[in-house]
């Protein structure tokens, strides 16, 4: 069995979700919706032409899309685009995480620990060339702890 320290000290690639949607910033409203929908936690992580994250998009993103006046012709035209309703991220500042970051960091980011101050539910993880691997989310945590106390 793994002591508490040595699960701390693994890497967040470890305890992400690998089975998280992607969309590209381009990608038709209908087909976010669609994704975000059958996302467990109800999200997609949005990548550029080189497959590299720069937004995600919620639950909730889809929810003010609906509400936001400037949308609402695109909207009715199904011309929105991920771009238009995704949370941008940049995979250098601590609202994403490396594949390498320890668990101990990633956790200490989820719970306010972060640029913005605040708790996240969601930490997309990224690989060395910015490539989205998955996102840690409390449960994900949760389901690999359950793993590892089983060995």
């Amino acid at each position: 069995m793994r002591t508490r320290e040595e699960v701390l000290k693994s890497k967040a690639a470890l305890f992400a979700d690998m089975d998280v949607p992607r969309v590209t910033k381009k990608e038709p409203w209908t087909s976010i919706v669609e994704k975000v929908k059958s996302s467990e936690e109800h999200t997609a992580l949005v990548v550029d032409e080189s497959n590299r994250l720069i937004g995600l998009i919620t639950d909730q993103d889809i929810i003010t899309a609906l509400s936001r006046p400037d949308l609402a012709e695109k909207l009715q035209h199904n011309q929105v685009a991920a771009e238009d309703v995704m949370t941008a991220l940049d995979i250098e500042k601590d609202t994403v995480a490396k594949s390498s970051d320890p668990l101990e960091d990633v956790i200490s980011k989820l719970q306010g620990s972060n640029i913005l101050k605040r708790r996240l539910k969601i930490m997309p993880v990224v690989d060395k060339s910015g490539a989205p691997i998955g996102q840690v989310t409390r449960s994900s945590i949760q389901k690999s702890l359950d793993e590892l106390l089983e060995e």
